[in-house]
């Protein structure tokens, strides 16, 4: 008898609430983790907590005691350090793992550079997304 596979789906950007959305319509067992509470979106279609592992260690502690089977990463761009992290405990543990990237950005044409995060916020127009 083939059980359904459990799958850590780590979570961030857009692309995860439609993954999250599909997983809830199938026989898959998931469950979503995410650094921090999202604010541009609603709540995950799959269970979901707020956790973040600070090494393979932690993270391959987490796959076994949770029994998953494989790792889909469609955490956000900016969370790259979870996905290294996930990547290597799911080498150690021998599970799949899978990252949704996002293609690059086309930025031939000429673009505004900023030196610090603060720079690049009074760069934006009022109203601006």
């Amino acid at each position: 008898m083939n059980q359904a596979p459990h799958i850590l789906l780590i979570a961030g950007s857009a692309e995860a609430h439609e993954i999250a959305a599909a997983m809830a319509e199938s026989d898959v067992c998931a469950r979503a983790v995410l650094r921090r509470t999202e604010r541009s979106f609603g709540p995950l279609a799959v269970p979901s907590e707020i956790w973040s592992p600070r090494n393979m260690d932690e993270m391959a502690a987490y796959l076994r005691a949770h029994g998953f089977t494989a790792v889909l990463d469609a955490g956000h761009g900016f969370d790259a350090d979870i996905s290294q992290i996930a990547f290597d405990a799911t080498a150690r543990l021998g599970l799949p793992y899978l990252r949704v990237l996002r293609p690059m950005w086309d930025i031939s044409a000429p673009v505004e550079r900023a030196a610090s995060v603060a720079a690049a916020a009074r760069m934006i127009r009022p109203q601006a997304r």
